[in-house]
C-alpha cells in the first residue's frame, strides 16, 4: 500500500479479529477495489470459512474463487437467456468451429456524457482486426463484439458480415457510472440486460481479445481455463498467458 492509511487498513482486515470488529453490526457487506480482495481472504475468519468448504489456500484468491462463487450465487434469468440462446445456436449452426470474442473500450462514449477518451486506442478497433485476420481468423468461427461505441460494433459487422458476428442487441449503458435522470425506465432495464447478457457471453467464448478493462477482465474468468487464448490490448496485442504477466506499459 503507498500510504499510511492503506497500510493499516490491510493490516486489519488481513488479520484483525473481524468478528469484533462486526459484533455492532446487524449487516455486513464489503465494498473495495481489486487490491484488498486478496488481503481479505488471508484473514483467519475466512480461512475458516475454506475450511469448511473444502476450499485450498492455493485455491483461494479472488482469479480462483470469483468464478466459483459467481456460478454459486448466481444463474441468468430468463431474459438474459432469451439473448444468448440465439447467439450459441447461430454460431453452432453456421461456425460451429470456434467463438473468438472482442471487447473494444475506447472511451467519449457517447451514451456516457462526460465520458473521456483513453489514450493509445487510438487504432485498437483496426489492431484487432488486422491481429484477428492475420493470427486468428478460421472460415468458420463466429465473431462476438461488444463495446462501448455503436459505431465499431457496426464496423465490425460490416467487416466480418451479420452472418458471422454475433452481438447482444441494446442500448450502451454504463453500469458504474450512468446518469439516472437521462435514460428512461425502458432503457435502463434493456442497457442493464445487454450488459450482463454480454458478462456472460465473454465467459464462453474459445478466444477472447480485450482492452484492458475491468469489466471483461472479470467476465474472462468465467471461461473454463482464463489465459486460453487470452489477447490484452495495450498499445499492440499481447498474450496473457498466466496472472504474473505485466503489461508492457503502465497506460494502456
Amino acid at each position: 500500500m503507498n500510504n499510511a492509511y492503506g497500510s493499516a487498513l490491510a493490516s486489519n482486515v488481513s488479520s484483525g479479529n473481524l468478528t469484533k470488529f462486526w459484533l455492532i453490526y446487524d449487516n455486513i457487506y464489503f465494498t473495495t477495489n481489486a487490491d484488498f480482495i486478496s488481503i481479505v481472504l488471508k484473514n483467519p475468519f475466512f480461512n475458516l470459512i475454506k475450511s469448511e468448504i473444502n476450499i485450498r489456500s492455493t485455491e483461494s484468491t479472488q482469479q480462483e474463487l470469483f468464478p466459483f462463487i459467481f456460478e454459486l450465487l448466481f444463474k441468468p434469468s430468463s431474459s438474459v437467456i432469451a439473448k444468448l440462446d440465439p447467439l450459441f445456436l447461430k454460431s453452432s449452426l453456421h461456425f460451429n468451429q470456434s467463438i473468438i470474442c472482442l471487447h473494444i473500450r475506447t472511451g467519449k462514449s457517447l451514451a456516457l456524457p462526460g465520458d473521456s477518451q483513453i489514450p493509445h486506442r487510438q487504432s485498437i478497433v483496426q489492431d484487432m482486426i488486422n491481429f484477428i485476420d492475420k493470427n486468428l481468423s478460421q472460415p468458420y468461427s463466429s465473431i462476438f463484439i461488444t463495446s462501448d461505441s455503436d459505431q465499431i460494433q457496426q464496423h465490425i459487422h460490416q467487416h466480418y458480415g451479420d452472418d458471422r458476428v454475433l452481438s447482444v442487441n441494446g442500448p450502451i449503458i454504463h453500469i458504474d457510472r450512468f446518469i439516472q435522470k437521462t435514460p428512461s425506465n425502458e432503457t435502463l432495464y434493456h442497457g442493464f440486460l445487454k450488459v450482463i447478457a454480454d458478462f456472460y457471453f465473454l465467459g464462453e467464448c474459445d478466444t477472447l481479445l480485450r482492452a484492458r478493462s475491468g469489466f471483461s477482465e472479470w467476465a474472462g474468468r468465467r471461461r473454463w481455463n482464463e489465459y486460453s487464448n487470452l489477447y490484452v490490448y495495450c498499445r499492440g496485442i499481447y498474450r496473457m498467458k498466466n496472472q504474473q504477466w505485466r503489461r508492457p506499459h503502465h497506460q494502456c
